[in-house]
């Protein structure tokens, strides 16, 4: 099995778009999550740049911090992608990372003139610690602690969740720390929920996810709404015509009774809740199990 590059990215602002990457963390390990090396390092902002008062805040950033590092933005993007080059093919996995911090990065390299799809191309796949740990937490309870919310649900936040499942996070919200609470909380889940981790390595690659998906009769996969992790046990139907997404039945319905309507009818019903199609999005790193944990 190939290394993990697990990274994150402290950021002057929320959107990926007019944002600057401003702290880069990143730590390589082996397959058994051992630290092999690491990339720490801050920029100043660059001209132009407004940074988000609240982005300051929650990562602890001062204007002066933004003024005063030795490196251009320019200049640490290019010392972390030749990081990247010499640690060599990687998974690569964060915390959230697959909405928010490989977009950034995407955004950024493509604006520097660098490739921007190295986590998931020439052999590199991708995967997120956030996704494994509701998993986890559906189908083996208590594999990790959680705060709770005013609404009773559990709270899926790194600098809560860190302190609670005794990982060190003195540093929170640097992104060095954050990495090193991500491969924490990576640690646990494959120590106490070993059947999720290992059913996420089958699907950190989009096609080998796609195809596990259509070549399995029935498969069990969460989705995450409303605070809380609900599990389906689906079969394949068919791909989305634009996105290619998998479509799959929902076999908590009788498939019986929608073979037999007429196409109109059919129509209106797939636009009614509770849906009886459901999407599986092959390329953000689903877990996939057995269909006997559709029982959890």
């Amino acid at each position: 099995m190939s290394n993990f590059v697990f990274y994150d990215f402290e950021t002057s602002s929320s959107n990926k778009f007019w944002g600057q990457i401003i702290q880069i963390g990143a730590v390589l390990t082996n397959d058994n999550l051992e630290e092999l090396d690491r990339f720490d390092s801050r920029c100043r902002l660059s001209p132009g740049i407004i940074p988000e008062a609240m982005a300051l805040i929650v990562n602890k950033t001062s204007p002066n911090m933004l003024k005063k590092s030795n490196l251009s933005h320019y200049q640490m993007i290019r010392q972390f992608v030749e990081t990247l080059k010499r640690w060599g093919k990687a998974t690569y996995i964060g915390f959230n990372s697959i909405e928010f911090d490989e977009e950034f990065l995407r955004c950024t390299l493509f604006q520097t003139l660098e490739y921007p799809y190295i986590t998931s191309t020439n052999g590199n796949t991708r995967g997120d610690v956030l996704s494994l740990a509701r998993a986890a937490n559906l189908y083996y309870p208590n594999t990790l602690k959680n705060s709770k919310n005013e609404k009773g649900n559990d709270v899926y936040k790194l600098d809560q969740m860190a302190p609670l499942n005794g990982i060190e996070h003195g540093d929170a919200h640097s992104a060095i720390g954050d990495v090193m609470a991500t491969v924490g909380i990576a640690k646990l889940i494959a120590n106490k929920a070993p059947n999720v981790w290992k059913a996420s390595m089958l699907t950190i690659d989009k096609g080998q996810s796609l195809n596990l998906i259509q070549k399995e009769l029935l498969f069990c996969t969460n989705e995450y709404f409303y605070g809380k992790s609900r599990p389906y046990v689906q079969t394949f139907l068919c791909q989305h015509p634009q996105y290619q997404w998998p479509l799959c039945f929902d076999l908590r319905h009788d498939p019986n009774i929608y073979l037999s309507m007429p196409i109109q009818e059919l129509t209106a019903a797939m636009k009614k809740q509770p849906k009886f199609i459901r999407t599986v999005r092959h390329n953000k790193h689903p877990v996939i199990m057995n269909p006997s944990y559709g029982d959890k």
